[in-house]
């Protein structure tokens, strides 16, 4: 608590500073849409004044300084350079970029991809590192560049000191209800979605199913990786209408045998809308279609949906490292799956495992996750009763809003359990509000502190930014101008004084 009385993380924060301070953060502050959009449009002055970012998409501060060394040591003409989580993800993005001059070079415990600098190239490239999660961690490039001299020591926080990979599995198992077996744990959630991509897809294709199926609007880079990633023989289908599953069953009656997989949220991300994953599950169970489906947002203590899909992709970032300091994801096989021995098999195979020392950081913060869900849990029933009966805002969604609260008590634990995310619409010009609340502006969620974000600013630029993407927002009832709240652990009475105030502001 700060001498004014006021929660510490309660605050303004200037452009750029990383939360926490920790040359290991992913959070970092955009104060104002000025900032937003000065970060978008890569504005000289905005990206200078980032000292972090989440990082699959600014590269943490060792992870470029080893990237800059390995450059200077590889050849004397400029070429760029990623550093990927081992030779296999290397191999991949190798074939992803199909360019003739790159190349792969092995390390001990990592891999890195080199190619002559050009823009557009190393575009494409780090798409694939963002898409992917198979970069390597700020945490493991810090102990390169000791290992190699260049840094003396590593940045001092606390670590679990057991086997962290068996404490995380362990409290996984015990808040998801599965056995320690049927999890495996991958360097960031996205992999986590990845790898289950790459085995769904080694199962299924042999059998001649190449459609792909995605139900609502899902985060960026699930759909980017079902664009991006299939084969000219494979169709993605974007069925946007979660509540639509009537349309859902005509796609298999059109498409009898050629399924391959459902890919859900539950709720999705921004809207929070939460399917009827028992009927889904049923349609993709009738039709040997895979249902994959992430519970990152309500999480597996607030949410049980492993009975309604073969397998779950969750991102241990939110609520498990609840500092924002750390990138983990984990898959959790469902054992009554007819996919389950398949999946045991293959996802293995794929994915790319956190480097140790991450793990001993989750393995130190996850102690604390049920108990600081606990108290996220209570503050978004209190903000979004606020919220809910504010003039300022027009529309509230989250996981008990009436289009999807029975679908969510389907999967719900215990009651008053909604997850730390609510959206709302605004009936007042967006900066008005965003540039005046004293909280961190920042993506992410499930940490300790509350963050706001204009989300379809951040995720979906392109389209809130020209007249067809706004119209196609439109038609599928995002405003364009959505804030997403990430509900952290500060004193409920002080959390809403601050919402108050600035929903309050002209």
């Amino acid at each position: 608590m700060s001498a004014s009385g006021q929660s510490s993380s309660l605050r303004h924060y200037p452009l750029g500073q990383r939360m926490p301070d920790s040359p290991h953060a992913v959070c970092v502050s955009l104060p104002t849409m000025a900032d937003v959009i000065g970060y978008e449009e890569k504005n000289p002055a905005t990206v200078e004044a980032m000292t972090a970012g989440y990082p699959r998409f600014k590269l943490p501060a060792y992870v470029e300084h080893l990237t800059k060394l390995i450059a200077k040591e590889i050849s004397a003409e400029p070429r760029d350079v990623l550093l990927l989580n081992s030779e296999k993800a290397a191999g991949d993005l190798l074939n992803y970029l199909d360019e003739p001059a790159a190349k792969v070079e092995s390390e001990d415990d990592y891999a890195f991809v080199h190619f002559p600098a050009e823009p557009d190239t190393y575009a494409r490239a780090f798409k694939f590192l963002q898409h992917t999660g198979c970069g390597i961690s700020s945490r493991q490039a810090e102990d390169i560049l000791i290992a190699q001299g260049h840094i003396e020591t590593s940045f001092q926080e606390d670590l679990y000191e057991g086997d962290a990979e068996a404490e995380v599995i362990s409290k996984l198992a015990e808040v998801s209800g599965v056995e320690a077996e049927d999890i495996l744990l991958t360097n960031s959630g996205m992999n986590a979605f990845y790898t289950a991509f790459l085995a769904a897809r080694e199962i299924q294709r042999p059998l001649g199913r190449k459609i792909w199926i995605q139900l609502g609007w899902l985060y960026l880079d699930t759909g980017e990786i079902l664009q991006k990633f299939l084969g000219s023989e494979e169709r993605f289908i974007k069925h946007l209408n979660v509540f639509d599953l009537e349309g859902l069953e005509q796609l298999f009656v059109q498409n009898p045998d050629q399924i391959a997989a459902v890919i859900t949220e539950a709720p999705n991300n921004p809207l929070l809308q939460t399917p009827d994953l028992q009927r889904i599950y049923e349609l993709c169970n009738a039709n040997g279609a895979l249902h994959i489906s992430d519970p990152t947002s309500a999480t597996p203590i607030n949410a049980n949906l492993l009975p309604y899909a073969d397998i779950l992709a969750n991102s241990l970032t939110k609520y498990a490292g609840n500092e924002g300091d750390l990138l983990a994801g984990a898959l959790i096989y469902n054992p009554d799956s007819n996919f389950y021995q398949d999946l045991r098999e293959v996802a293995p195979l794929h994915h790319e495992p956190p480097h140790v020392r991450d793990l001993q950081r989750l393995a130190h913060e996850i102690q604390d996750y049920p108990s600081i869900l606990e108290r996220i849990n209570q503050n978004t029933l209190a903000l979004a009763e606020l919220l809910e009966n504010h003039p300022a805002v027009r529309k509230l969604h989250w996981a008990y809003s009436p289009e999807s609260k029975a679908n969510y008590h389907k999967l719900a634990r215990r009651p008053n359990a909604p997850g730390g995310l609510l959206s709302f619409e605004l009936n007042k010009p967006i900066a008005s509000f965003y540039d005046h609340v004293p909280v961190l502006k920042s993506p992410s969620f499930g940490t300790r502190f509350t963050m706001i974000c204009p989300f379809m600013y951040l995720a979906h630029y392109d389209l809130v930014t020209t007249p067809e993407g706004r119209k196609h927002l439109a038609d599928n009832q995002i405003d364009p101008e959505l804030i997403r709240i990430a509900v952290g652990t500060e004193p409920t009475e002080e959390l809403l004084q601050v919402f108050k105030e600035a929903l309050d502001k002209n």
